[in-house]
């Protein structure tokens, strides 16, 4: 509504949840080990080239995974902050967060209250009466999550039962053709965090346990990753984001790490200057290294003609903002899944297929009018005998 419909406009909500992100890092960090770990998870969050690519859309399922990814990462923030201030706010707050990720993606949404009752457990704040404050939040949960719910299970039965058994087949079998083996998220893990993350990442947790403020809480937030790794290689439907709702956990790990290994430097006898411009120098070229340039340029820009798919995408751009169709009109016959594009470029409902003719009679009864690509066969005589059928040319790529 601000900006007016653009391509960066529809980005704007994920640069707005990626610096919360960021923030959230840094208090995070800071709060269990120190100040430094807090930049440096900062630092490890804005040269992710996974995360960079989820924000600008270049990764599928890109706003879903990124918004459930800040919401969870959220909520682990509020229960740390919690933890060490004991301030009722964040109660409420873990319980927004965690409503707002069940709304984006379901059940895992919850994933923070197993780290809460792991820590009653460990704590043995078993009565019911030492866990008012877990219950006040999970109640704010289910306050934001629950009536979307009901409206769609009163509202249309039919598809909220078969969303739920869809939801449910995604742990028994592959979705989409989305499978893979017990080991899938271990061999995808360097992708979501770096050359060499896999080797360093049992390192890392070590060094975060003894470096950690309150060892409790490092349990909690093992289990959580535990939790999501074992439950998402468990699962028949694989897809490399699933796991990536506990990247501030392992975050956390590395800039501890990293944090670790530069303390070792400042054993140096060097000049307090030498020193800080060393450190500047490491973190530099860290950074630099870690953003991928070369993979950025390779996917963001035409510097590379392997670059097809940016191509196709402005292709495609140049296609439907050249449609001079009237505002009743309906499109169909978009090729591929590009009816998504059709419908953000033209303002008009698109669809993949060729209306049948049932489907032609309704809307021709609602005084819509029917523009199809012309598709590689021969269109059905409704649509050729009808002069007001608006025939598009193929598509051409």
């Amino acid at each position: 509504k601000l900006f007016g419909i653009s391509e960066f406009t529809m980005r704007i909500p994920d640069i707005i949840l990626g610096t919360i992100f960021v923030f959230a890092g840094y208090r995070s960090g800071k709060l269990l080990v120190n100040k430094r770990v807090g930049y440096f998870t900062s630092l490890l969050i804005l040269s992710s080239t996974y995360i960079i690519e989820l924000i600008s859309g270049r990764q599928s399922t890109d706003h879903n995974d990124f918004s459930f990814l800040v919401y969870i990462s959220l909520s682990i923030w509020s229960f740390i902050e919690y933890n060490y201030s004991k301030n009722k706010i964040w109660i409420y707050l873990i319980g927004v967060f965690s409503g707002f990720a069940i709304l984006c993606k379901w059940f895992v949404g919850l994933l923070i209250y197993s780290g809460w009752i792991f820590l009653k457990i460990l704590t043995k704040k078993i009565p019911l009466s030492s866990n008012k404050d877990l219950f006040l939040s999970l109640c704010i949960t289910l306050i934001i999550a629950t009536p979307w719910q009901l409206f769609t299970f009163f509202k249309y039965p039919i598809e909220a039962k078969l969303e739920n058994q869809n939801n449910a087949m995604h742990f028994f079998r592959p979705i989409e053709g989305h499978d893979g083996n017990l080991s899938f998220y271990i061999d995808n893990f360097n992708n979501l965090y770096g050359i060499l993350a896999l080797t360093l990442v049992l390192p890392a947790f070590i060094i975060f346990y003894y470096k950690i403020n309150d060892k409790r809480i490092y349990a909690v937030l093992t289990g959580m990753v535990v939790i999501i790794y074992l439950f998402y290689s468990i699962a028949a439907t694989k897809m490399i984001s699933f796991t990536i709702v506990v990247a501030l956990i392992i975050f956390l790990s590395f800039a501890t790490l990293l944090d670790f290994i530069l303390k070792k430097f400042e054993n140096i006898k060097i000049s307090r200057f030498s020193f800080k411009a060393s450190i500047f120098l490491i973190v530099l070229i860290f950074s630099i290294y870690r953003f991928d340039i070369e993979n950025l340029q390779a996917k963001h820009t035409l510097w590379k003609k392997e670059n097809t798919h940016s191509q196709l995408l402005m292709h495609i751009k140049e296609v439907f903002n050249s449609l001079n169709l009237p505002n009743n009109s309906v499109i169909f016959n978009v090729r591929e899944k590009y009816y998504v594009d059709a419908m953000f470029y033209t303002g008009l409902p698109s669809y993949g297929f060729i209306p049948s003719e049932e489907q032609y009679q309704d809307l021709k009864s609602k005084g819509r009018r029917i523009a199809v690509f012309e598709p590689e066969t021969v269109l059905p005589d409704y649509l050729i005998n009808d002069s007001t059928v608006i025939i598009i040319c193929k598509f051409k790529y």
